[in-house]
């Protein structure tokens, strides 16, 4: 039986986990193929180019992995809306700052077919800098 879409976008995030490895395992079973995923900063056209741009993220920005703290979720038919904060994590599992994001899921049957995430990027530079991460310029 096919799960509904609030409960795979759940279920997603659940298997976020901690570790960068732990991330792209939710990709590989939660992202479609053709996700479109628009993550704020860069729009990304399929799940290898999504895996990609997580595996980047520590060199760019300093990032192992994130983990999302959904606060609210709400669902009509196959879209999902969360407002949520997400802790961006060094390797050792610390959070270097936590952001607020609001984020819109396209769900068929069991994967995600489209992700936009939606958040002040001045304020995330500001966190960066007060945290002493790198932030790609």
């Amino acid at each position: 039986m096919a799960k509904d879409a609030e409960t795979v976008v759940g279920d997603f995030f659940q298997a976020l986990g901690t570790t960068l490895e732990e991330n792209v395992a939710a990709y590989e079973r939660y992202a479609a193929p053709g996700l479109v995923w628009d993550t704020g900063s860069r729009v990304l056209h399929s799940r290898d180019e999504a895996i990609a741009h997580l595996r980047a993220i520590p060199g760019e920005y300093g990032v192992e992995a994130f983990r999302a703290n959904v606060l609210n979720i709400a669902a009509a038919g196959n879209v999902v809306l969360t407002e949520r904060l997400d802790d961006l994590l060094r390797p050792d599992g610390s959070v270097i700052l936590s952001c607020k994001v609001m984020g819109t899921f396209e769900v068929d049957g069991d994967q995600i077919v489209a992700w936009r995430d939606y958040y002040d990027t001045a304020a995330l530079a500001r966190q960066f800098a007060e945290a002493g991460a790198p932030l790609a310029s």
